[in-house]
């Protein structure tokens, strides 16, 4: 089910909305009984689904070019700004965009130039002329899928006016016939800009208005006027809590001019805290003491001087800005690095490709130039800070409801003390008990047991968690997993019949069980490369009845997680996790084999058996998730197997914890 979010203009009537909603459920999605359509008809109402936008719970959102919301014309297009401004350039929102308009898309971009996102389709962004879309429009449409990183860093190239000015001169040094549209794309963005550069605004449109313009005047303009946007890419959410207010993110400078940043630490106060080092080895020890990773940019300037100011006296003593970078990344420490330097960007290109590692490089005399420019650069900072948290933030829970939780806890320092704690106290635990243990064929920690004992939730199982997904979400994922039972037992056995039966309301023996039974084994035993299009088939010849039997037996068999009831539980899950990440690291160093099993075998009988043979007796030929995978797992960063330590996919709390805890397996995880 695709659940979608149409923004349209107001309909006068309700027979006029009733209309407008028949039209796009019956006409323009065919009557697609996986669409799920909620229209808004006017800004307010797109301010209340704000939250939903941001937290990406559509899968695609519809909106009319013409939007006259907030008092706009149809012919001004302001539904394309809309997105532009709320969507493309909201650091939260990976939803997919479809524009839908009475004009073609040349139109539109012959009248509107800057408007160009209308056609990014690679970048998330689709383009339909109404009233109705071609096949292969609408193929298009459905393969949409969530913005990736990268396509969501390009397209704020579509949205912001000043990377649309950089994009202009980029284009028409390419592109010497677009003169005219750069003419009428720089006249637009001419209107918009702040008070104190209106007068020389106007002397540029004279100068844009001239019938001899070149593709050196339009290059020099765009250097002109691109310092007087800031950028807007980190524009700031405007619901949630503290949505308003940015997080004071701490930011390391190396850089040997000792007043050179005196200003930029004035104006960013409130909003990064600038860490200031005119030596490398003091800037080393400040990422050697940042034991937590609070320090997410890191600004380099590439050449350092004991005595900058001083040219007849100064030497070079401390190691050069590039060495500092790779020191960092050798002591793992996370961040994003900016070159702060005024060496020929050439040599810093080349510099980041020796080293294999990103350096962004930034002019420093023009970030640091004005008033302006110092508040774009702590702009920027700022959002390089939080994507650089963002991206450390990782969801290792393969559940949704166990990330919220997560999310929760970031926020009480206390709980996450205790969680540290605890979890040490585990470790130790084992490592005295194991060092001290003479038993050749079993290992045994009595003393770890007790305190595991001591930590009654961990063993309560929470898989099957119902996240609230759309019912096909859970149907889906049921006839996988009946596939994978039929291939491992290689036909229908009578156990598995049972379950389909019971889980459709069939009746036994009848035409129709004998038909499903058939279709399922069929299509389980011949799957290939293409296995949800199998799972597809088989879904689609279940009928109505048939699928609300199986969601309804499967959602009985769920569990709906209460954040009050269960958040103990789930600490006490998170204590375990970590002690059974520790757990993992010291059995992949003794054995090769049924690694997890072990874990789990620790976790739940307090031993570990040394012979594989016995998990093969037992029939554990795969490793047994019943506590540390089901409900809180070691979930793999890749694929569907964990094959190595590296292969856990960690929150950046973890790493913290080991770093500070358990020095060794900090360096294998590195």
């Amino acid at each position: 089910m695709k659940n979608i979010l149409i923004c349209y203009n107001e309909r006068t009537t309700e027979e006029d909305k009733t209309s407008l909603e028949n039209y796009f459920k019956n006409d323009f999605f065919e009557g697609n009984s996986e669409i799920a359509c909620e229209f808004i008809y006017d800004k307010a109402a797109f301010d209340r689904k704000k939250q939903a936008i941001e937290n990406n719970a559509y899968d695609a959102i519809v909106v009319l070019c013409e939007l006259t919301w907030e008092g706009h014309t149809s012919a001004q297009l302001w539904g394309i700004e809309l997105v532009q401004q709320e969507l493309c350039l909201n650091p939260h929102v990976f939803t997919p965009v479809l524009f839908v308009s009475l004009f073609s898309q040349a139109e539109i971009l012959q009248r509107e130039p800057h408007k160009k996102i209308i056609a990014a389709y690679a970048l998330g962004y689709h383009f339909i002329q109404l009233p109705i879309a071609t096949k292969d429009d609408m193929a298009r449409f459905y393969r949409m899928e969530r913005v990736g990183t990268l396509e969501k860093e390009d397209a704020y190239h579509f949205a912001s006016r000043k990377a649309m000015v950089q994009a202009i001169r980029h284009d028409v040094k390419n592109i010497p016939e677009s003169i005219e549209i750069s003419r009428r794309r720089l006249l637009n963005f001419l209107e918009t800009v702040s008070e104190g550069y209106k007068q020389r605004a106007e002397e540029i449109k004279a100068k844009l208005g001239e019938t001899s313009l070149t593709v050196k005047d339009i290059i020099a303009i765009c250097n002109e006027i691109e310092p007087w946007f800031a950028d807007e890419y980190t524009h700031p959410s405007s619901s949630g809590e503290g949505g308003s207010s940015l997080k004071n993110y701490k930011v390391l400078f190396l850089e040997d001019e000792k007043n050179l940043l005196d200003n930029l630490k004035i104006e960013a106060k409130g909003k990064i805290k600038i860490i200031h080092c005119t030596q490398t080895s003091q800037a080393l020890k400040k990422i050697e003491q940042d034991t937590s990773n609070e320090i997410k940019v890191v600004v380099v300037d590439f050449r350092i001087w004991d005595k900058p100011e001083d040219y007849y006296h100064q030497r070079m003593l401390e190691p050069q800005g590039y060495r500092f970078i790779e020191n960092v990344v050798a002591m793992g420490h996370y961040c994003v690095f900016i070159a702060l330097s005024e060496l020929p960007r050439m040599f810093q290109h080349r510099i980041s490709s020796l080293s294999s590692i990103l350096i962004v490089p930034e002019n420093k005399q023009l970030v640091l130039s004005t008033p302006e420019q110092r508040a774009n650069f702590i702009q920027k900072l700022h959002y390089w800070a939080a994507d650089t948290e963002e991206r450390l933030k990782v969801n290792a829970f393969g559940s949704e409801k166990l990330f919220e939780f997560y999310k929760r806890l970031l926020m009480r320092k206390k709980t996450l003390e205790k969680i540290d704690d605890e979890a040490k106290k585990l470790i130790e635990s084992f490592e005295n008990e194991i060092n001290n243990n003479t038993t050749s064929n079993v290992y045994k920690a009595p003393t770890t047991i007790g305190i595991l004992n001591g930590i009654k939730g961990y063993k309560e199982e929470w898989n099957n968690i119902y996240e609230g997904y759309p019912d096909d979400v859970y149907i889906k994922d049921w006839i996988g997993k009946i596939f994978d039972r039929i291939k491992s037992k290689g036909k229908l056995v009578p156990e598995i019949e049972i379950d389909i039966r019971v889980k459709l309301g069939v009746i036994r023996n009848s035409g129709r069980e004998k038909e499903i039974f058939c279709k399922i084994e069929k299509e389980a035993l011949t799957i290939g490369e293409n296995i949800q299009s199998k799972i597809d088939d088989v879904y689609n010849q279940l009928d109505v009845k048939e699928r609300a039997s199986i969601f309804n037996e499967l959602k009985n068999g769920m569990r709906i997680l209460n954040f009050i009831k269960d958040e103990n539980t789930f600490i006490d899950k998170l204590i375990v996790r970590r002690f059974a990440i520790y757990l993992y690291y010291w059995i992949e160093e003794k054995f090769e084999k049924y690694k997890i099993a072990r874990v789990n075998d620790f976790l739940i009988k307090g031993k570990i058996e040394v012979d594989d043979n016995v998990y093969k007796k037992t029939g554990k030929t795969a490793p047994n998730n019943s506590c540390t995978s089901k409900g809180l797992r070691l979930t793999p960063k890749l694929g569907k197997t964990i094959n190595s330590l590296q292969d856990i996919a960690l929150t950046f709390e973890e790493v913290i914890f080991f770093r500070n805890n358990v020095p060794n397996l900090y360096k294998k995880l590195i």
